[in-house]
C-alpha cells in the first residue's frame, strides 16, 4: 500500500527538521513582505496561499491549495494549504498551513462577523486548543483527519466529514462539479 501512495502522490522522502525549517523560513518571509503593506491579514488568504504554494512547489514539496467553499458550498471563501510528505521513517505527514487564521480571532469590543455564528478561533479553542495554538503561533500545524475536521468545523456549525485523502487526491473536486452546474 505504501508503494501505491508513493507512486500516486510522487512523494519523495523528507527530513522532518528540514521541512519545518523550510516552512518557518518561507512563512516568515511571506509575512514580512505582506507586512510592508498592511498589518491586517483579513482577506489576504489567497495571496498567502498562492505565494506559498508556488514556493513550496518549486522546492519539491507536495502541496495542495484548498478553498473551503469548494469543500462546502455554504462556507465563505478561505484558502489554506496542505503539505504532505513521507519522512525518513516512511511515515506520511500532513501539515495544514494557514498564515491568516489570526483574522478569525475575536478582537476586543467586536461582535462575530455576520457570516459566522461565532468567531472561528473561539470554536476551535473549544474543540482543539492545540491546533489553534499552532495556527496562531506557527501559522501551520501537523494534522490528521480529526484535526482537519476540527479546523473546518471552526468555520461552520455543520458536521464536517472530509478527510485528508479526499483533499490530497483531489476527490472533492469531482463532488463540487456534480453539485454546481
Amino acid at each position: 500500500m505504501l508503494d501505491f501512495y508513493e507512486t500516486i502522490l510522487n512523494l519523495e522522502k523528507w527530513d522532518t527538521t528540514k521541512v519545518i525549517s523550510i516552512l518557518d523560513r518561507l512563512i516568515k518571509l511571506e509575512m514580512l513582505e505582506i507586512d510592508e503593506y498592511t498589518d491586517n491579514y483579513e482577506g489576504l488568504c489567497k495571496v498567502f496561499a498562492n505565494n506559498l504554494y508556488i514556493k513550496l512547489k518549486e522546492i519539491g514539496l507536495n502541496v495542495k491549495k484548498v478553498n473551503i467553499c469548494e469543500l462546502y458550498k455554504e462556507m465563505r471563501q478561505h484558502e489554506f494549504l496542505i503539505v504532505s510528505y513521507q519522512d525518513l521513517n516512511n511515515n506520511f505527514n500532513y501539515i495544514l498551513i494557514d498564515p491568516t487564521y489570526e483574522q478569525f480571532v475575536k478582537k476586543e469590543d467586536t461582535i462575530s462577523p455576520l457570516y459566522y455564528e461565532a468567531w472561528p478561533s473561539e470554536i476551535l479553542q473549544n474543540i482543539n486548543p492545540n491546533l489553534l495554538k499552532n495556527l496562531l503561533e506557527n501559522r501551520y500545524s501537523y494534522i490528521d483527519d480529526k484535526n482537519l475536521q476540527d479546523y473546518l468545523r471552526s468555520f461552520t456549525n455543520k458536521k464536517v466529514n472530509i478527510d485528508l485523502e479526499t483533499i490530497i487526491l483531489d476527490k472533492y473536486k469531482d463532488r463540487v462539479r456534480r453539485i454546481r452546474p
